[in-house]
């Protein structure tokens, strides 16, 4: 018999669940890993415009654990994939000897490989719904649609995050309004004051960036009008908003992609089950015995 028709189904699929679930495994860990630094304050002692200390913890324990939720998805992958493909080729072995035995066969791969890879399957569908249905709210909120099933999910889960960003932000410029942080922040975002939730202006003072200045020039701070030499610079509020909309780009682009990964996991998934469909489906053939010719049957008759 020939390698080709020796080698076992699923094969593509297989190589496809490695790959890609090892790639999600090394995001997952380097998102996680992240998370954690941010939520320590590892990087609060770098010499950076402090961005990342205006993030609310809610939000950094919400990236924690999406960071977790890649790695164990592709953690089962992998394990399904492995104990999958090992009781495939088991059971390919045990069924050809006993084709030839006593005709019994095996019925079904081990229930802690089956289940594995069917737990993936389903999680992996689970995905692609997750990042289409997350995808397409960020497309509409980048472009500024307004649809009824936007509108429901930013009230259900968009607004409470806003929220909780605003006020922890509102809480951190309050305290680091009159230090160098604060300043550092300002000028990097070439903008003065903030606007609280309580619609109070805070931070608009001199010292609290070059641009809080009645003649600031456009060449140095964004000013509130973009045909002026020089004016008023916008509020700070304007530029985080304005930093997120342009950030939003590259996240529904990443969750479109997650979507694909999902769906090709999804179909390669049920490939690598199906193989053992198709080494059940298979029948060793056995060389059939010739039959004897009645002159060969009366010789022996004879003899006897």
């Amino acid at each position: 018999m020939s390698k080709g028709k020796d080698k076992l189904p699923g094969a593509c699929g297989v190589g496809v669940l490695h790959f890609v679930n090892g790639f999600l495994l090394t995001i997952g860990l380097i998102t996680v890993i992240y998370g954690i630094c941010v939520y320590f304050g590892a990087f609060k002692t770098l010499n950076t415009p402090k961005l990342a200390t205006l993030v609310p913890q809610v939000l950094v324990i919400l990236l924690i654990l999406f960071g977790a939720m890649i790695t164990i998805f592709a953690g089962i992958g992998l394990f399904g994939t492995v104990c999958m493909r090992k009781a495939t080729i088991n059971l390919k072995s045990y069924n050809e000897q006993q084709d030839t035995g006593s005709g019994k066969k095996k019925h079904d791969a081990h229930c802690c490989a089956t289940c594995t890879i069917t737990l993936y399957i389903i999680l992996t569908f689970l995905a692609v719904i997750f990042c289409v249905v997350l995808g397409y709210l960020a497309v509409v909120l980048s472009l500024g649609i307004s649809t009824a099933i936007s509108r429901t999910i930013t009230d259900v889960a968009v607004d409470p995050l806003v929220n909780e960003w605003a006020k922890s932000v509102d809480t951190w410029v309050t305290t680091n309004q009159n230090t160098t942080d604060w300043v550092e922040l300002a000028n990097f975002g070439k903008c003065c004051g903030w606007t609280t939730v309580a619609n109070e202006t805070i931070a608009d003072g001199p010292y609290n960036g070059k641009c809080c200045v009645a003649n600031a020039t456009a060449t140095e701070c964004t000013l509130q009008d973009s045909t002026a030499d020089y004016g008023a610079s916008i509020i700070c509020n304007t530029f985080f908003k304005d930093t997120l909309g342009q950030n939003l780009v590259p996240v529904y682009i990443t969750l479109f992609v997650f979507a694909f990964l999902s769906l090709t996991c999804f179909v390669s998934a049920i490939v690598v089950r199906s193989a053992v469909s198709k080494i059940l489906g298979k029948k060793v053939k056995t060389k059939p015995q010739p039959e004897k010719r009645p002159s060969e049957v009366t010789s022996i008759d004879n003899n006897i």
